[in-house]
């Protein structure tokens, strides 16, 4: 696993290209093959990661290929990196289809204008016939270095010491840094990123639904909200009318989140996803909505007027089963190697050490009292810039100016929240 910051705009693509001619190699297939793991690839704006899942006893091999392979001694092929260019360019136009991460896609790229951290995964389609074999050398050379790595070994690993010596001796021979008149990555990628409070509309007639997506402003990875964030996302919670809404077994508001009981008496609304996507400095709160069009002004104010109340008042038996879902979770996904892996990963290359379970567990249960969440929920998301992107059918909302006034004010509860505000 690797952290760096996107490549710059000029070269944009060359994180995925890369990634992508290193896992397709006949090198490391046949290693795969050998091994007969499960391969898992993950990639976001500052990490990529790959993950395989193997028999206790082939650590050792699998450290050995990972190092083979991701090391700067690999060589890259011209003929192969022409074959890639083309699976990149189709897998730009296949993730259009994707509602949910093109409305994200839109989000960060509004969220974060003129910063690399606004360009989308894949990169830009039109750039990618245009990269050379150097792009990626001198990408790799710049980002794949020892102190933006990360090797996480996790299960019950046969001959565990002799295993850490080799990981240690492969890594060590890995750079670790790199001097900044060498620096391939563009200077605004070195800068911290910052919210622009814009809205971006995406209109397309032709889609039978209508996609949202707020992004409030967050501190980086392991900042001292950090946890509060994990927790203020399961009191949101997701939603899906499948699961949630009136067709359900259960009446709507019988279900395990306040925003269940609204979304329920709402059959034009489909889907609700909230996501707290922090990175090393900077990061998104954000919410999705998905919904027939005839809702959507209602649409681009629900996260928020989901939210907002919470800053004032929030039921503690919501708090409760909202800290029994992130033990849930921290339970369950120690047991899946993939998600506790990565979670293993981003804790080294973001805070520098583990932060276990017992340690989350004993902070979320730390905030979780209703006084407290919404005292902590009115400094984050009371009264606060916000950036938005719209996907899909907008004839309802084209016409209308919403963030000179509405959208600001969609961040205020009332004029209670006011007064006490000024009184303190």
């Amino acid at each position: 696993m690797s952290g760096s910051r996107f490549d710059s705009a000029e070269t944009s693509g060359t994180s995925a290209l890369l990634l992508q001619m290193l896992v397709r190699s006949e090198e490391f297939r046949s290693g795969v093959a050998k091994l007969g793991a499960k391969v898992h690839i993950h990639a976001d704006r500052e990490i990529q990661g790959v993950t395989l899942a193997i028999f206790n006893d082939q650590a050792q091999e699998a450290v050995s290929l990972l190092n083979k392979v991701f090391s700067r001694d690999h060589k890259l092929s011209e003929t192969g990196l022409e074959a890639e260019k083309e699976v990149l360019h189709r897998r730009g136009l296949e993730l259009q289809r994707d509602q949910l991460e093109q409305t994200f896609s839109s989000l960060y790229e509004t969220s974060f204008e003129d910063h690399t951290m606004s360009l989308p995964l894949l990169g830009f389609r039109d750039n990618v016939s245009n990269l050379t074999l150097q792009d990626l050398e001198k990408h790799r050379d710049n980002t794949f270095l020892g102190s933006r790595m990360a090797l996480v070994i996790s299960g019950n690993v046969s001959n565990a010491d002799a295993t850490l010596q080799k990981a240690q001796d492969l890594m060590s021979a890995i750079p670790s840094e790199q001097t900044l008149s060498n620096n391939y990555l563009n200077s605004v990628s070195l800068e911290k990123p910052y919210l622009t409070s814009t809205i971006m509309a995406v209109r397309d007639d032709e889609m039978a639904n209508l996609n949202v997506s707020v992004g409030y402003y967050t501190e980086g990875y392991g900042s001292e909200n950090h946890f509060f964030y994990q927790l203020m996302q399961e009191i949101v919670g997701d939603y899906n009318a499948n699961d949630n809404g009136s067709a359900h077994v259960n009446s709507s508001d019988r279900q395990y989140n306040g925003s269940h009981g609204l979304l329920g008496q709402c059959p034009g609304i489909d889907l609700m996803s909230i996501r707290y996507q922090p990175f090393s400095d900077a990061g998104l709160f954000t919410g999705y909505v998905h919904g027939n069009e005839i809702w959507a002004e209602s649409m681009i104010y629900l996260v928020q007027s989901i939210i907002t109340p919470i800053t004032y008042d929030v039921n503690q038996a919501e708090v409760y089963r909202a800290r029994a879902r992130v033990f849930n979770n921290l339970l369950a996904n120690s047991r899946v190697s993939v998600v506790n892996n990565l979670s293993i990963g981003r804790d080294l290359l973001y805070v520098g050490r583990r932060i276990g379970r017992n340690e989350t567990a004993r902070r979320i249960s730390a905030i979780s009292e209703s006084e407290h969440v919404s005292k902590r929920a009115k400094l984050l998301f009371y009264d606060k810039d916000i950036s938005m992107a719209t996907y899909g059918p907008q004839h309802a909302i084209d016409g209308i100016n919403y963030y000179d006034r509405h959208m600001r004010k969609s961040t205020l509860y009332s004029s209670m929240i006011s007064t006490q505000l000024m009184a303190s």
